[in-house]
């Protein structure tokens, strides 16, 4: 089995990005609620099924970690598959023109501080 580690900067709420939207509950997704984790039904770049695994863990107020597990060796589409997680969980998307809004209003603050803003996409 691989896992990639993808380091993100924080805010960032895992739960907050699936919840933001429905495609968690809509295949290609499943989430599976006491173990934290999104299965995720996708294809290597030869139309191969895979079935990746997404979880993530808070390492330190800083940073959070989403780990991408794999039961297939996908080891020579790691960049393909960091590259659509990437895209799934709006990793690249500058949030701080709208954080600064939300710094301003009491009821938005919570935002920062919880970790949203970002809403999933599908693949």
């Amino acid at each position: 089995m691989l896992q990639i580690a993808l380091e993100i900067p924080s805010p960032f709420n895992f739960q907050a990005v699936l919840y933001s939207h429905g495609w968690f509950q809509l295949v290609p997704f499943y989430w599976h609620t006491p173990s934290g984790t999104l299965f995720w039904a996708t294809r290597l770049p030869n139309q191969t099924p895979v079935v990746l695994q997404v979880r993530s863990e808070e390492k330190t107020r800083e940073k959070t970690i989403l780990y991408l597990n794999a039961d297939t060796d996908i080891t020579p589409h790691k960049d393909h598959f960091i590259g659509k997680c990437r895209h799934i969980f709006n990793l690249d998307l500058d949030l701080n023109p709208f954080y600064r809004i939300c710094r301003k209003d009491p009821v938005l603050y919570s935002v920062i501080s919880s970790g949203r803003g970002r809403l999933m996409r599908s693949e």
